[in-house]
This record gives C-alpha cells, structure tokens and sequence, in this order.
C-alpha cells in the first residue's frame, strides 16, 4: 500500500508510525512513574504516622503500664483521618484498631513474618486491595508489638486518571501537529531532488548543459555529480 504512494507521502507516514509508537511508550512511561512517585509520596506519609504513633503509644504505656489501654489511647489520638491503624500484641492479637474499611485479613500474613522475628524485620510496606499499608515492630517493657497504619490510594488513583485523561487529550493533538511538520520537513528535504529532476528532462542531448557544479557535500551533491558525470560520458559515447 505504501509503495504506491510517493516518496514524500510514505516517509511522513513512516515518520507518522515510528512517532507514535515512541508516544505510547512515553505515555506509559509516564503513567507508570506518576503511580510510583504517589505511592512513595503516601509511604513518607505513612512513615511519619507510625513514628507519631510509636511516640504516643509509648507514652501511654509509660503512664498506664497496659498495652491495651495504652494502644486504645494512642489509636484514637495519632491516628490516620480516613486511614486505618493498629496496634497487635506478640500474637498478632489487636490489641486496638480503627480500621475505616481496610480488611485485615489481607495483611496477616506480613503482620506474621514481622512477629516471627520482629528485632530484624524492620518496617514494610505494601498493597492490599486499595489501600496502602505499612507496618512496623516495637519493642516495650511488656513485649514486642506492631504498629499498622494504612491510607487509601484513592487520590493516587485519581492523579493517574486524570494523568491519563491529559494524555489522551495532548498526545493526538501533538501527534497530528508532528505529522504536519514531517509533511513539510520532506517537502523541503525532497525540494532539492525534484529541482534537479526538473533540470535532467530541460538536458539537450548534445548540448553542454548539465546540473551545474554542486557545492553540497551530502548525498545530494553526491548525486549531482554523478549524474553529471554520467552525462559527460554518454555525451562523449
């Protein structure tokens, strides 16, 4: 189908095809990079709840000497607005928890590798449905516990889609602006070729005219010169 076309024609649409796949690959890209710099963005969040609640948890416990009361009063005062937190014993027991919809269920068995040896395990973080949990050992007097805390990904959701919708308006418009600039780019890269052509059909056979002495050093001057040089020899012959 494209050979049909002229020159001009199949190297804007060659431009035109190479270009959009280099769009989709930078769309997605981009897609992929937004989503990760907003999760990272809620894990610092998360982060910096946890150490809230590891400071008021310890406090409580300093005062009250219970985990459970201690955890009781450290959830309903550090915790997340619309986020979840947790406070587990040794067990994996809650000892209190406001969950705002999270299913605890899904992080069971992260909870259970970090009780399994909570002085090595460190924080983790990770994803559960739609939510964006992280949790963490501490060591009390009265045990080992982990503290959870989870947000929602509901805003990074909305970020990407509206990363899309932005894509989906720019890349056509950006695409369809490319093809018009190619268009002309090989209009005037193919001027200097058609000029010539123009030039060869005006040759007499047996005058002295030729395309005239180039200066180029590209492959357009390569050429004149060796139509010229053909000329000379057939004239000669």
């Amino acid at each position: 189908m494209l050979s049909s076309l002229s020159l001009r024609a199949r190297l804007t649409a060659w431009y035109a095809i190479a270009l959009l796949v280099v769009l989709s690959l930078f769309a997605a890209i981009v897609i992929w990079q937004q989503s990760r710099i907003g999760v990272r963005r809620v894990d610092r969040e998360l982060a910096s709840e946890a150490t809230t609640l590891s400071l008021v948890f310890r406090d409580e416990l300093d005062e009250t000497a219970d985990p459970q009361t201690a955890a009781s009063e450290a959830v309903m005062t550090a915790g997340l607005s619309g986020g979840a937190t947790a406070v587990l014993d040794a067990r994996g027991a809650v000892l209190a928890a406001k969950w705002n919809g999270l299913n605890p269920d899904g992080s069971r068995q992260e909870v259970a590798s970090i009780l399994s040896a909570p002085a090595v395990a460190g924080a983790r973080d990770w994803t559960s449905d739609t939510w964006r949990v992280h949790a963490e050992p501490l060591s009390t007097a009265s045990g080992p516990v982990v503290l959870l805390v989870a947000s929602p990904l509901s805003d990074v959701f909305r970020e990407q889609r509206e990363a899309i919708e932005a894509l989906w308006v720019g890349m056509p418009i950006t695409w369809l602006l490319a093809i018009a600039g190619g268009w002309w780019l090989a209009t005037v890269g193919l001027r200097p070729i058609a000029d010539m052509a123009g030039r060869a059909t005006q040759l007499a056979p047996g005058g002295l005219d030729d395309l005239g002495h180039s200066q180029r050093t590209d492959e357009l001057g390569q050429f004149a010169r060796a139509f010229n040089g053909l000329v000379a020899r057939l004239r000669e012959a």
